[in-house]
């Protein structure tokens, strides 16, 4: 109903104060039935009556990921590495030992708790790469597509040579199709991280955006009522 009340252990008098309010009013002014002691035998006896019901959902158990390294100077690195190490450090994946209170994350950042994983991987891939722009991003990808495509041309010589061996020569052939196969796996996993990271940089960006305007709006509304507070 827009009132606020204190019932400040340290505080004598309990108070309310309702919307336009320039001061408190201490509770036991608005009769005998709302003195602290005499609000707090109601509670007792009425506790019978009193049904609990969850208001917001269970938290969901939080898979934790970390990345190896850490913040040491991360400051300093800008573009593409240093979005996704400090979104690392807002979702509590970096710094290794930190402890996150998850019910604390701002709303934006909940989103993408289940995408921990993801992130995680494709902030190995910036680090590992020293990738820092779109068009480093885009090169990188580039050179990857192209040593797909020369290992599939190889792939396929090596299958057309295989049917026409056997023996040694044969088992040897299979060995090296079986390492381009594995090389072949990990770049296509690679080309899914640079166009995942295409797609997702844009929106880290903004959701950062908004997560620094809200805690600054935040910031100064506290900064306001400690200085009410103090000033009485």
């Amino acid at each position: 109903m827009g009132y606020r009340v204190s019932f400040d252990p340290n505080r004598k008098y309990w108070t309310v104060i309702g919307k336009g309010w320039k001061r408190p009013k201490r509770l036991y002014k608005l009769g005998e039935e709302y003195t602290n002691e005499r609000i707090m035998e109601r509670i007792t006896e009425n506790s019978y009556a009193v049904k609990f019901s969850r208001f917001t959902e269970p938290q969901r158990t939080v898979k934790v990921f970390r990345v190896k390294g850490s913040l040491t100077g991360a400051k300093k690195i800008g573009g593409l590495r240093g979005l996704y190490l400090h979104y690392c450090y807002k979702l509590g994946i970096l710094p290794k030992n930190k402890k996150q209170n998850y019910a604390r994350l701002h709303y934006l950042l909940k989103d993408d708790l289940m995408k921990m994983e993801a992130i995680t991987q494709e902030t190995r891939l910036l680090c590992r790469n020293r990738i820092d722009t779109v068009e480093q991003l885009l090169s990188y990808k580039g050179s990857l597509e192209t040593e797909k495509t020369d290992l599939l041309q190889k792939r396929k010589e090596l299958y057309s040579i295989s049917r026409k061996t056997g023996g040694e020569e044969k088992e040897a052939i299979r060995s090296q199709l079986s390492d381009l196969s594995k090389r072949l796996s990990v770049i296509r996993k690679e080309v899914k991280l640079c166009e995942s990271i295409e797609a997702r940089n844009a929106a880290l960006k903004e959701k950062l955006s908004t997560i620094r305007a809200d805690e600054e709006q935040q910031r100064k509304e506290l900064m306001t009522n400690e200085y009410k507070r103090r000033s009485g």
